[in-house]
């Protein structure tokens, strides 16, 4: 029972890692914005990187040594698939929504993806801002109600589209901030992980006598 217990977190951690790479690969491979040659070579490289991230603990070289290494080799690689993406969009400040008023209802303010326009669609680019810079969490914590309301008119439009081809959700966000990290965020993290745990390892040496 013991052993049970101890592998639980090393399985659980196990089955999420592979899960959010199922879902990635997924992804990957129903986007039309690559070639198949493109995907196959984004395939071959997270591949690789897997394998050499996996091998670095047992082999005592810093996670963040290993990522410099593979960004560096693939920005020497001419014409090479990451080099020739586009630049991730800088995540701006979100804009001080404190000013709006909150949606009353159809009744006073009119239909909610209305009022959701006309006050907050110079900030999302369904309406033709440039980027997204108010995402729908930022929304349903200065307004519940306007949230819910254009829930609620999309479902009784019945023309299955989503609120999220409106307002993007908080993942969306998270996925542009990800994207901006660099090899050197990662390895300054490393570090600061690595001296953490020296730190916490010592606080936890008993004294020498």
């Amino acid at each position: 029972m013991e052993k049970e217990q101890e592998r639980s977190p090393i399985e659980s951690a196990g089955m999420e890692a592979l899960r959010k790479v199922r879902k990635s690969r997924r992804e990957l491979l129903s986007s039309d914005a690559l070639t198949r040659e493109e995907k196959a070579a984004v395939l071959e490289q997270t591949a690789s990187l897997v394998h050499d991230i996996f091998q670095a603990p047992l082999k005592n070289i810093p996670i963040a040594e290993v990522l410099e290494q593979k960004a560096k080799a693939l920005k020497e690689q001419s014409g090479d698939l990451f080099v020739r993406q586009k630049p991730p969009e800088p995540v701006a400040t979100p804009p001080d929504l404190s000013e709006i008023p909150p949606w009353q209802g159809s009744k006073l303010d009119g239909y909610a993806l209305d009022y959701l326009k006309t006050h907050y669609g110079k900030w999302l680019s369904a309406f033709g801002a440039e980027q997204d810079n108010l995402y729908m969490y930022q929304i349903r914590t200065h307004d519940k109600k306007l949230i819910q309301g254009a829930i609620n008119q999309l479902r009784e439009e019945g023309q299955g589209r989503q609120l999220r081809e409106f307002v993007k959700p908080r993942s969306v966000r998270t996925d542009r901030e990800l994207a901006s990290v660099t090899p050197d965020d990662l390895k300054r993290a490393e570090s600061l992980s690595v001296a953490k745990r020296r730190r916490q390892a010592k606080a936890l040496t008993p004294p020498s006598k």
